[in-house]
């Protein structure tokens, strides 16, 4: 069932809450790096919140997950890496801000639908709703009495050319990468095994 909230936009000054939509595959590792122990995921955010600037905190974290902020005078709406969980919002009234982990109801956007037929997908932040728009992966939607803005907040690796190598030499790196990969997507706090 979706999760969705209306917010009265400017923010309200004195209210501060974090709502984790998913979860975060390293609290257990942010628990201890932040002497976090008894901390539930959204006390360890809040942590991470006082202590680092906005988008260093939101690097810390890995996982599956949508994150909504109401911090004093601000609501930030943030989207994980890959955009595992969709996060969408829109403006129906120029003091109001409606979000949502589903799609909401409402006329359709022929745009979104031709994007949605050509593509099996529509690009967000375009819906296949008139007045919707989806957070894309990797961004957050920051609004406070200055107004709106979508920032991005990570970029995939580049990766850089080389001189070639050796066969010897791509397998031992491909390997490093493939060893990375699944440890930064499986939960830390876990054992796991593996059957072949």
């Amino acid at each position: 069932m979706p999760l969705h909230g209306v917010t009265a936009l400017p923010p309200d000054p004195q209210r501060s809450a974090v709502i984790l939509l998913g979860g975060l595959d390293n609290l257990d590792t942010l628990r201890r790096k932040h002497d976090a122990a008894d901390m539930t995921a959204e006390q360890v955010i809040e942590r991470l919140l006082d202590r680092l600037p906005l988008v260093r905190a939101i690097e810390q974290l890995r996982g599956h997950f949508a994150l909504v902020l109401h911090r004093p005078g601000q609501l930030v709406l943030i989207s994980d890496r890959m955009g595992t969980l969709p996060l969408y919002w829109s403006h129906p009234a120029p003091k109001r801000l409606i979000w949502s982990t589903g799609m909401p109801a409402g006329p359709v956007d022929p745009i979104g639908i031709r994007q949605l037929l050509m593509f099996g997908a529509t690009v967000p932040p375009r819906t296949a709703r008139r007045g919707v728009s989806r957070l894309p992966p990797g961004h957050l939607l920051q609004i406070d009495a200055a107004g709106t803005a979508l920032e991005r907040w990570w970029r995939p690796p580049v990766v850089q050319g080389g001189s070639g190598g050796s066969l010897l030499k791509w397998t031992a790196s491909t390997a490093g990468a493939i060893q990375v990969a699944t440890r930064s997507v499986l939960p830390d706090d876990e054992p796991f095994g593996v059957v072949l």
